[in-house]
């Protein structure tokens, strides 16, 4: 059998995952399997708006620099990268496997834009190039160092070698090249230690079905009633805007990076100011706070954020999101998404006094009080 043969049949036969989705109201797990070896990785995946990203990276530039927030975000980048590998159980392949693995891993990424014959690797001299055409985030923020930064690691994870990456702008202004090798200057080494899942994953994010007090959407249902809209190139679209797959742990990684920094300010003015001008937009239709506060619940279900319940007391604007994704970062990030929507549902500005886990149900309590 021809060398290409042997390696296109072990891929596909023995590593090429198979991937299942269980969706259910509030809950959206990616589960992965070889075909023959049993499962690799159960993980809990939320959908998240890229505007909202953009918007806090920007407001990130505005206050510090376009260099100093790049170097920052590379860092977060080579961090989440490692979560990534590390959450899947991920070990160093033989050679031969490297490109077609990392032709699945930006498959699965489908908004991250590949061009046509986009991956070249070179086995000899250990180095990657990615050519890639309008990346959701960078295509706005025109700043690529976050997914260098993630590809740096994945790529590093397979070699067994420390990879950096650059950037290599082309004459077509929308495709650009990413290049990674072993002779790029050493930037940033993550702590792997830190950045291993909490013991408990499976346990706090994979829980027993529930039956909810009330009727929530579902991802599935949100795609079936064409609310969610897949283009052919991998991209989700909720109404007009690119929401993209992601976990609570790489979206509060990052928030809690801006507390270590002491930018929880930084932080708050990007994600609220954001979140809230695109509740403008995606709730227009929706003529009543009841009716308004009706769709974000069933939104924010179908985007696997557990099942959302909401309640006032006194002047407290609470919710519980019951059965949500779990990680030893927090729900910051994702509290602070929902501070920006009641911000324009109710037309005042309100704060977060508390987040708060409980048990049995596991769920999340959030508290917002009016400045």
């Amino acid at each position: 059998m021809p060398k290409n043969n042997i390696r296109d049949y072990l891929f596909n036969k023995l590593f090429f995952p198979k991937v299942v989705v269980i969706d259910r109201p509030g809950i959206i797990i990616n589960k992965t399997s070889r075909k023959y070896g049993g499962e690799i990785s159960k993980k809990r995946v939320i959908f998240h708006f890229e505007d909202i990203f953009v918007n806090l990276q920007m407001e990130t530039i505005k206050k510090f620099g376009k260099e100093r927030v790049s170097d920052m975000y590379y860092k977060l980048g080579r961090e989440i990268g490692i979560m990534h590998m590390l959450s899947g159980g991920a070990k160093k392949p033989p050679t031969f496997l490297i490109k077609p693995i990392i032709e699945l891993v930006i498959k699965n990424l489908g908004w991250v834009g590949l061009s046509k014959d986009g991956i070249t690797f070179n086995a000899k001299n250990q180095s990657l190039i990615l050519k890639l055409r309008e990346s959701a985030i960078s295509r706005k923020t025109n700043d690529h160092s976050i997914f260098i930064g993630g590809f740096s690691s994945i790529f590093s994870f397979l070699t067994g070698k420390n990879m950096e990456g650059e950037v290599k702008h082309t004459n077509d202004p929308n495709e650009y090249w990413y290049i990674f090798n072993k002779d790029i200057k050493r930037r940033f080494i993550p702590d792997i230690k830190k950045l291993m899942p909490i013991k408990n994953y499976d346990r706090l994010n994979f829980p027993k079905e529930i039956t909810p007090t009330m009727k929530t959407s579902t991802f599935s249902e949100f795609m079936k009633f064409k609310k969610i809209k897949l283009q052919e190139s991998g991209k989700f679209y909720f109404t007009d805007k690119l929401i993209l797959p992601s976990t609570t742990e790489f979206l509060n990684l990052i928030a809690n990076r801006y507390s270590e920094l002491k930018e929880t300010k930084t932080l708050r003015k990007g994600i609220i100011n954001g979140a809230k001008k695109l509740a403008k937009d995606i709730l227009k239709n929706q003529k009543s706070k009841k009716d308004k506060i009706g769709a974000i619940i069933n939104m924010l279900s179908a985007f696997g954020w557990g099942i959302p319940v909401y309640r006032k007391k006194y002047k407290y604007v609470i919710f519980d999101f019951i059965s949500p994704p779990i990680s030893k970062y927090g729900f910051l990030y994702e509290a602070l998404v929902l501070n920006g929507y009641l911000n324009y549902i109710f037309d005042k500005e309100l704060e977060i006094k508390e987040i708060k886990m409980k048990k049995n149900p596991i769920r999340i309590t959030i508290q917002y009080y009016p400045i």
